[in-house]
């Protein structure tokens, strides 16, 4: 019997950063456990193939030891290859879940979405009732080692996925 893969998108802001690494943290563990769930990123408020991480000097080296320091060592291969997608009408409708980064990204791509298309922050996959927005090293003053290893250690704090697999409907 064919299994009916899942879509699920990934935003933030502008798609360089936070979802990026969602989404590359996201495939390793779907890869790994050979789930039928194909995953995606997207930004909410950006022009369509804005450059990635490496475009941004003032950020890329601290971003790389960050991955590093956090042995995410597999995402540094894909930095350049990226190019940064904003979500589309159809990336809305087609997704099973959207999962943000903030309460004001999730709230506006719920005007989009048919009500088959559950869209949540990615704090409430760990807690339906918790809606933390999630760090943006990028938005800080000084960007930093830190700052990134702060944000990437939100991520997997949240990051589930048996949760996920419930939320999908995705039996064992």
């Amino acid at each position: 019997m064919q299994v009916k893969r899942k879509h699920v998108y990934v935003g933030c802001r502008a798609n360089i950063n936070r979802s990026f690494i969602l989404e590359q943290i996201l495939r390793d563990k779907i890869n790994k456990a050979s789930l039928p769930i194909d995953i995606r990123s997207g930004g909410v408020m950006l022009a369509e193939g804005l450059p990635n991480m490496a475009y941004y000097p003032q950020g890329i080296i601290e971003f790389i030891l960050a991955l590093q320091k956090m042995e995410l060592d597999f995402i540094i291969p894909s930095i350049r290859q990226h190019r940064a997608h904003a979500f589309t009408i159809a990336d809305i409708q087609n997704a099973h879940l959207i999962m943000t980064m903030t309460r004001k990204q999730r709230d506006h791509l719920k005007q989009y979405a048919p009500p088959t298309t559950k869209i949540i922050m990615l704090s409430q996959l760990h807690d339906m009732a918790h809606e933390e927005d999630i760090f943006d090293a990028m938005q800080e003053r000084r960007i930093s080692v830190e700052a990134f290893v702060r944000q990437i250690a939100q991520i997997q704090f949240y990051l589930d996925l048996e949760k996920l697999k419930t939320l999908l409907e995705i039996a064992d």
